[in-house]
């Protein structure tokens, strides 16, 4: 049975070495992000347009954080602590919701009386639906504004750490590539045209 790289060659068409080394070489890391796609000559690899993109923006919140006053920094902080007590609010209002539907079942589990042979039955619902009354919900806790400055500051500060570390790799990934495809090339006496 033929494989994707071996199905011209099964159908009898005449298939150039330098053609179907090409093609193998889709499989291996330097080129498995075009794997899939058709015939022709492996393009350069380029970075990503999301890993561009985040270095980007991560660079623009931080200009912003940077720039903001301390009043604009306290705003930010009384949004963030209204959103966190609203999603509280709203969370713990879904459970105990959610609380009565289970314990109004559970009731009329325990109300039930089975016939002889299906009490594993009844233990069994009781065991489910106890599993999912929710005694003890987690709701997010508002830090204060000075550790939430502190966090805030911190973690714009590592987003364009991480993705300048993320667009570097890339980068380098890249590159060694693109010696990988111009070195292949090489071997078989091809121009490789970045």
């Amino acid at each position: 049975m033929p494989t994707g790289y071996t199905s011209d060659l099964y159908d009898g068409k005449s298939v150039a070495f330098e053609d179907f080394v090409l093609g193998c070489a889709r499989a291996f890391g330097a080129w498995v992000h075009q794997r899939d796609e058709g015939a022709g000559n492996p393009r350069a690899r380029e970075i990503s347009n999301y890993t561009v993109n985040n270095l980007a923006e991560a660079k623009q919140k931080l200009k912003s954080w940077l720039k903001a006053n301390d009043d604009d920094k306290y705003d930010m902080w009384r949004d963030y602590a209204d959103a966190t007590e609203k999603r509280n609010s709203v969370y713990l209002a879904d459970v105990a919701t959610r609380n009565i539907r289970f314990q109004a079942m559970l009731d009329k589990v325990e109300q039930w009386s089975p016939p002889d042979g299906l009490e594993n039955l009844q233990n069994f619902m009781r065991e489910q639906l106890s599993y999912d009354i929710d005694k003890k919900p987690y709701v997010s806790e508002v830090i204060d504004y000075d550790e939430w400055l502190d966090t805030k500051d911190r973690g714009v500060r590592d987003s364009v750490k991480y993705a300048r570390e993320r667009y570097d790799a890339e980068v380098e990934s890249s590159k060694k590539s693109n010696e990988f495809t111009a070195d292949l090339y090489a071997s078989l006496g091809l121009t490789y045209k970045e």
